[in-house]
């Protein structure tokens, strides 16, 4: 089979070097602040002072990559003889995975000669960032696209999140939580533990009081139901506290996993769950519901 190229999009959590490193391509789903477009190299603004600017009223979203973005870069890849594997946003999430879908069918069209396969993840972040690491250490193995792509939709449904936000008005202006639900959980002074079910959309898991409380259940959660036969690290993720996040590493490694990846959240992802976001990803011995 033809030689192909990884490509995901902004919504994963690796740092720029290990982009580089592992040569994957990645597809810019933009963040709007106050007018001004912010795409994958978070240098150009960091979380924190995202974050400084959204208190201070300024508006923020994010912008869905449009079919013709996708076209340009599969294009690029197409045109240098290479395969394409996008392993993409989740379509429960965003219109993305849609637009990526529509770029396909088009360039298929323009180069029949070349293959063209597109996973959904049903995931973002931390999630999506561990199925695309899968991805990578497969390509690395000698294993070919169709062969990966059918290992990683078998898989899928196996990968979980779990995450604790500061403040769930951040998912509710973003559309990823209803406004009932963010208003009564913060009223409450509820840590929710929210997960992304079978459609890749996000659904309340669990209702804790306290933070700290909702933490201690992830790692029970961890403890007792990854599959290490699937994948023995756990990828975690935050979006402004490191130090909380370099503790809860620790904790994650006294269960015996074997590594623990540490990340800051990407800006696209960063601008939906707002501050002091820990987000745990890992294979689970249970499917998603």
């Amino acid at each position: 089979m033809n030689d192909f190229c990884l490509l995901g999009d902004s919504c994963i959590d690796f740092d720029m070097q290990e982009i580089k490193d592992k040569n994957i391509s990645l597809i810019p789903i933009n963040t709007v602040l106050d007018g001004v477009e912010y795409g994958i190299n978070k240098e150009s603004i960091s979380l924190d002072r995202f974050y400084e600017l959204v208190k201070e009223g300024k508006k923020h979203t994010t912008v869905a990559a449009n079919p013709l973005t996708y076209e340009e870069y599969f294009r690029e890849v197409l045109e240098a003889g290479k395969d394409i594997l996008y392993v993409g946003f989740s379509s429960g999430l965003s219109s993305s995975f849609a637009n990526a879908s529509i770029a396909c069918e088009n360039l298929r069209e323009e180069f029949p000669d070349r293959r063209i396969e597109i996973v959904d993840t049903l995931a973002g972040s931390t999630q999506e960032s561990l199925i695309l690491d899968m991805a990578y250490k497969l390509k690395v193995k000698g294993l070919d696209m169709i062969e990966i792509k059918k290992i990683l939709e078998e898989k899928i449904p196996y990968i979980w999140v779990e995450f604790v936000v500061d403040d769930l008005m951040y998912l509710q202006k973003g559309g990823r939580l209803s406004k009932g639900k963010a208003i009564i959980g913060q009223a409450m002074k509820i840590a929710p533990i929210l997960v992304t079910d079978k459609d890749g959309k996000i659904t309340q898991y669990k209702n804790v009081r306290g933070r700290k409380k909702a933490i201690s259940k992830v790692l029970k959660d961890i403890e007792e139901n990854i599959d290490t036969s699937i994948c023995d690290e756990v990828y975690l993720s935050y979006s402004s506290n490191r130090q909380e996040a370099e503790i809860i590493k620790e904790e994650i490694e006294d269960l015996g996993i074997s590594k623990v990846n540490l990340y800051e959240m990407s800006l696209t992802i960063g601008a939906h769950t707002g501050p002091d976001t820990i987000v745990f990803a890992y294979a689970s011995k249970k499917a998603r519901e």
